[in-house]
């Protein structure tokens, strides 16, 4: 795997196959601090309406992404969290659904 062509959406690689796109869909599901393994059962529950199944490398690629450029945080405990940045009070987001419409070809059903 080349991670350059996987990391962004181009002519072979749609934007749900992207790297950039799981990582948007982790952030948004990081609702709480988690495990790895935690994550991973959110994102296989979450991707029900995902057009593709992201595999566990991918998640955690995504979750690479989201640390170096500061999206997320170690947390006590072996887990991960959205990073805290200073002067700005933080309040839980509720997950939100996708719908996965914008994504979809019109071949793909």
């Amino acid at each position: 795997m080349n991670i350059r062509t996987a990391l962004l959406p181009h002519k072979h690689v749609r934007f749900s196959e992207s790297i950039i796109a799981l990582a948007g869909l982790v952030r948004n599901i990081l609702v709480e601090p988690r495990t790895i393994d935690e994550l991973w059962s959110d994102v296989t529950r979450s991707s029900a309406l995902w057009p593709t199944k992201p595999s566990f490398t991918y998640l955690v690629l995504a979750v690479d992404v989201l640390f170096a450029i500061g999206q997320i945080e170690a947390a006590p405990g072996g887990r991960i969290r959205k990073a805290s940045q200073p002067g700005m009070t933080e309040t839980p987001n509720e997950p939100q659904e996708f719908s996965g419409h914008f994504i979809r070809s019109p071949g793909n059903g």
